[in-house]
């Protein structure tokens, strides 16, 4: 089943105009997106094959899980090696826009370097890296230059941003979110 799915995902990829495996969020039974207006902005669970797998390896540490699993890991990786851009001006590369960050509440056209995606892109990267490594064989050197070089998440007042470019993550960005949860209730034992 997961090796039907990859197929979908690298054609996925290759019709955005993308080298690897693209791993949408949404997806019935089948491999195939679900209708969504925010899913196609989503990366932040492309690294999630990459997680899972080596999570899968660190169990027993078998040289087979790699060798079987080496081409879903590396096709991943493949796509987000490509899909972050290189920033001239800064020499590091970005993620987005366009994509939206995992909280699901900015424009796809506006947001740039979300925390999560930035770091969570470059475990996935470096983890590739090790598996590339742990065959004995060289890693690609755009995963190399990619997380080498994929820019700092921005950070103000000491901390995160949704992304780079939204300065009112915690004023007005966090009162959206807020209006989507229940009312918080404060309870007491005593």
């Amino acid at each position: 089943m997961v090796f039907e799915h990859s197929t979908l995902a690298r054609k996925l990829a290759r019709e955005q105009g993308f080298e690897g495996a693209r791993w949408p969020k949404m997806v019935g039974i089948d491999g195939r997106q679900s209708p969504s207006p925010v899913a196609p902005g989503l990366i932040w669970q492309q690294p999630h094959p990459i997680m899972l797998l080596e999570l899968l390896y660190r169990a027993n540490h078998e040289e087979e899980v790699i060798k079987q699993y080496k081409e879903l890991v590396f096709e991943t990786a493949d796509f987000m090696a490509d899909f972050a851009e290189w920033d001239e001006e800064q020499e590091v590369y970005v993620l987005g826009p366009p994509l939206i960050p995992a909280q699901e509440c900015h424009r796809m056209e506006d947001s740039i370097n979300p925390p999560y995606e930035v770091e969570y892109w470059k475990y996935g990267l470096e983890i590739s890296i090790k598996w590339s490594e742990r065959l004995g064989i060289h890693p690609k050197e755009k995963w190399l230059h990619v997380a080498e070089n994929i820019k700092a998440p921005r950070v103000k007042d000491d901390v995160y941003l949704a992304h780079e470019r939204c300065d009112n993550t915690f004023t007005e960005k966090i009162m959206i979110i807020l209006r989507w949860w229940p009312p918080l209730v404060f309870y007491q034992d005593h």
